[in-house]
């Protein structure tokens, strides 16, 4: 029975790979700075009908708000879900997690307005957004806690659950480089229950630091892995 059980652990973890390899092409890089869009995270247990946005900007700092010299990365979660959630994360490519020096949340602060911190996230400052949705009601994020996390090189945000129908209070990260695309996951208090970029109707990753060009060697060695694991997914499949 333990075996069986093994088996079918390994297949599930397997199939998990097989969706993150064969998500849609990442978009061209959010460039130029200021850049602002929408992520859609679905959910691997539930579905592409249990779903949250995450609004984001990514902007250069200039001294006023934050320290002046880096790149601003800010997100703001939008809970239609159906569910709580009470943690967010960011995964920051392996070479470029040593670029985030600072991370938190801005207490009272609402993304979608004009503040000291940033410009508003809407139509009148990003014309790209002109298709988002209205903005939800603001919860202050209750027991809110941020950790960069270098060996696991993701940054995650913690609080009291999020209510269904509810936005967060800003979050964010300051990093020295530049953004590309990356991935990012939600969760409720009860695992697994993820919510993601890559599971199944998910669309656009949410924007990370610039790996440096040596973490193109990881991406071959990533390729490689996929291709083994879809060899296996096959024969956990033919098994069944």
């Amino acid at each position: 029975m333990t075996a069986i059980r093994g088996a079918t652990l390994l297949c599930l973890i397997m199939a998990l790979s097989i969706g993150h390899a064969q998500a849609g092409p990442i978009p061209v890089s959010p460039s130029p700075v200021p850049s602002a869009g929408e992520s859609l995270l679905t959910s691997f247990i539930f579905g592409a009908g249990s779903a949250i946005n995450v609004d984001w900007e990514v902007i250069p700092t200039t001294g006023t708000a934050f320290p002046q010299g880096l790149y601003a990365y800010l997100y703001q979660i939008e809970n239609h879900a159906g569910a709580s959630l009470d943690a967010y994360s960011v995964t920051i490519p392996v070479n470029a997690i040593g670029s985030v020096v600072l991370a938190g949340i801005l207490a009272g602060d609402d993304l979608d307005l004009n503040t000291a911190f940033h410009p508003g996230h809407n139509v009148g400052n990003f014309p790209i957004l002109a298709t988002e949705a209205d903005p939800f009601p603001l919860q202050a994020l209750v027991n809110g806690t941020s950790s960069i996390d270098v060996p696991d090189h993701n940054v995650t945000w913690t609080f009291d659950p999020l209510v269904n129908g509810k936005q967060t209070e800003t979050l964010y990260f300051l990093s020295t480089q530049p953004p590309t695309y990356g991935n990012a996951v939600a969760q409720d208090s009860i695992p697994p229950s993820p919510w993601a970029t890559l599971a199944p109707g998910g669309a656009q990753p949410i924007p990370v630091p610039v790996p440096e060009p040596a973490s193109a060697a990881l991406f071959v060695l990533g390729a490689a892995a996929i291709a083994l694991a879809r060899r296996n997914l096959s024969a956990c499949t033919q098994r069944r």
